[in-house]
């Protein structure tokens, strides 16, 4: 549990033999030895300006929407800070475009999860580094009810007060570091920290890099991540909640008896069982073409299988992650992040600025309403945001395709950026990053997965590449041949429709996921129930008195909708 600003955790250590050790090449290519694009000043040109295409307005006069709701969105982001964090930094002697050895960059891209969908970005006790990793650990379990997880109250704002009606017991806000600094995350302790990412999460600084006054609108969670927009900060509180039900559903007088370590281990493996359960019925169905999604699914995680054996398998605490699942394909979620959403009563048309806004980890946390947590007009209304969107405005998706939402083209600063910082766009980065981390092109990518399965996938050619709305920028450069893959994943669902993820994506992200999930002999794939001889949660006790086939059922389950 290491925390640092922005995506991405800071390394434990900045040795090289010490996370060469660490490591095992938690990130890998498919294929090593696959072709390098060519580098150069031009194909730069063309990646900048393709980014820079992909966030203007004017290449988009119509906004397309999904047919799913946006939870969507914010379950990938959840998923891919619980299963990731370390590609989003540049390596060590990186030129941003110009890219390393493969060799090079499993050694030093380190992943500081264990690439299992474990859940601790939830739990936070998944690898504990030091003495403040345990005291934040502490920090998020309940002081008088251990077997439950802290959550908190929002800060009443209206006269008289505005506050959304679910949830009923009044707590909507993660909990922050306001409720523990007059105690076990007291000034004085924090100060005492010498980890820079640390103190850059607990303070503002000073110019010189100490600290000034520590930020009381910190999230105190098991990745500090999810508290970058409210979005997935609401979801990170439903699954916090999600536990504590759990913990209330448990009938296992033993398990009771032992005592509350025992209850929360118990609700733990049962939450995180639900949380892989909803990644391969729900989100893989929501976001992935059918056909494909079929052959991975019915293949039982063989594209894992096979990609772990071309590897050198994997140690027994971690799984490797693709280097192209984590830095390109499983991106696609950027280009469903809206500008607009329709957030509750109180903000039916809220920009996703103002999401980034009503945060802890920003400049100025919840734009200076509030002193300490979440105002309380600002808790979700996941009514809008979960169901079926229909034809209601705002509360869709926005659609697999290559338009990212403009907010998408100027980052917000984070708290203790440099307020001189030039605006960052996502989508540039997002290019610039695939071919410094040395990513295969589309094209090749495809070849090596081919080969891998013995099932040709469907590719576009140059032309079709080029006859999307952001095409103008692509034809007659390096990229209608050598097109980077996290743009193809997001032009081929787009020329398809923008419903789902196309071949290529789909059989990158399911593959992955389901992998993930087959190659956990913890996992709920491995343990007995009802779904032809596997479990499901229709296995365990009722969570609130629902029985979880859905997204919406599990909030339910969570008393938030």
């Amino acid at each position: 549990m290491i925390y640092s600003k922005g995506h991405g955790r800071m390394p434990l250590t900045t040795n090289v033999e010490a996370r060469i050790n660490c490591s095992a090449r938690t990130f890998r290519y498919l294929d090593a030895a696959a072709p390098q694009i060519t580098p150069g000043a031009d194909r730069m040109a063309a990646l900048t300006a393709l980014g820079q295409a992909m966030s203007d307005p004017a290449n988009f006069p119509g906004t397309a929407d999904s047919d799913v709701a946006p939870i969507f969105t914010y379950f990938g982001q959840f998923i891919d800070h619980d299963i990731s964090a370390g590609t989003d930094g540049n390596p060590p002697g990186a030129v941003p475009g110009t890219p390393l050895p493969r060799d090079v960059l499993e050694r030093d891209v380190v992943n500081l999860n264990t690439g299992m969908l474990d859940l601790d970005s939830l739990y936070g006790d998944v690898i504990v580094c030091c003495e403040s990793d345990a005291m934040l650990a502490t920090a998020m379990r309940h002081p008088t009810l251990p077997g439950k997880m802290l959550v908190a109250k929002p800060t009443p704002v209206g006269d008289p007060v505005q506050f959304v009606p679910l949830p009923t017991d009044g707590a909507g806000d993660l909990v922050r570091l306001d409720r523990h600094i007059d105690g076990i995350l007291s000034e004085d302790k924090l100060r005492q920290l010498t980890d820079p990412a640390l103190l850059d999460m607990f303070f503002f600084l000073k110019p010189d890099g100490t600290p000034d006054r520590p930020n009381l609108h910190r999230a105190l969670i098991g990745d500090a991540r999810n508290d970058e927009n409210l979005f997935v900060a609401q979801f990170h509180l439903a699954m916090l909640r999600l536990h504590n039900r759990v913990v209330d559903a448990c009938d296992d007088q033993a398990v009771i008896a032992a005592g509350d370590q025992a209850l929360f281990e118990w609700a733990k493996t049962r939450v995180r069982w639900i949380y892989q359960w909803l990644i391969v019925n729900t989100f893989l169905p929501a976001v992935c073409e059918a056909d494909t999604l079929a052959r991975v699914m019915a293949d039982g995680g063989a594209f894992y299988a096979q990609f772990l054996a071309r590897t050198g398998g994997a140690p027994s605490d971690r799984l490797p992650l693709p280097m192209e699942f984590s830095a390109a394909a499983f991106r696609f979620g950027h280009s469903m992040v809206r500008q607009i959403y329709d957030w509750n009563d109180f903000f039916r048309d809220a920009g996703f600025n103002l999401l980034f806004a009503f945060t802890g980890g920003v400049a100025n946390p919840m734009l200076g309403v509030t002193d300490k947590r979440l105002p309380s007009n600002w808790v979700a209304d996941w009514t809008r945001t979960a169901i079926d969107p229909g034809a209601a405005p705002n509360r869709a998706a926005q659609a697999i395709d290559t338009n990212l939402s403009a907010i998408l083209a100027a980052l917000p600063l984070k708290a203790n950026d440099d307020p001189a910082r030039p605006p960052r766009n996502l989508a540039v980065l997002n290019l610039i990053k695939g071919d410094t981390l040395n990513l295969p092109c589309a094209q090749a990518v495809a070849a090596t997965i081919s080969a891998m399965t013995r099932r040709a996938i469907p590719m576009m050619d140059a032309d079709q590449i080029a006859a999307g709305p952001v095409g103008h920028a692509i034809a007659g450069t390096p990229l209608a041949h050598e097109t980077p893959l996290w743009f193809y994943v997001l032009r081929e669902a787009e020329a398809a429709g923008g419903l789902r993820l196309g071949p290529l994506g789909t059989t990158i992200v399911a593959g992955t996921l389901l992998g993930l999930v087959t190659h956990d002999a913890s996992s709920y794939w491995h343990q007995p129930g009802s779904d032809g001889g596997r479990w499901r949660p229709a296995d365990m006790p009722k969570v609130s008195g629902v029985a979880i086939a859905s997204l919406p059922d599990m909030l339910r389950a969570a008393k938030v909708l």
